[in-house]
């Protein structure tokens, strides 16, 4: 996982900036469809990913303040994940 070194929201235009650590730069792995992971790491990858997952659960914000503010709880309803980006771009 690379360090951040920083990062920016602007909430009137929803942009955001991630200042992160150069991986490239180091002995990390790229894997693609040529050189893909063998089970075992893919394995690994999961097991991370359900803890980057878990250190979010319920704990995104019901006042609209802190630094996850900008994130919205999900619906029951999937037409819901349309509303943002329609509003958005009909306004």
């Amino acid at each position: 996982v690379p360090h951040c070194y920083g990062s920016g929201f602007d909430a009137v235009t929803g942009r955001f900036v991630l200042i992160l650590e150069d991986l490239a730069a180091g002995p990390c792995e790229f894997p693609d469809t040529l050189h893909p992971i063998d089970a075992d790491r893919a394995a690994l990858v999961v097991e991370l990913l359900a803890r980057l997952h878990a250190t979010f659960w319920g704990r995104l914000p019901t006042d609209n303040a802190g630094p996850l503010a900008w994130l919205y709880t999900a619906s029951a309803d999937s037409a819901s994940l349309l509303t943002a980006p329609l509003l958005k771009t009909s306004s």
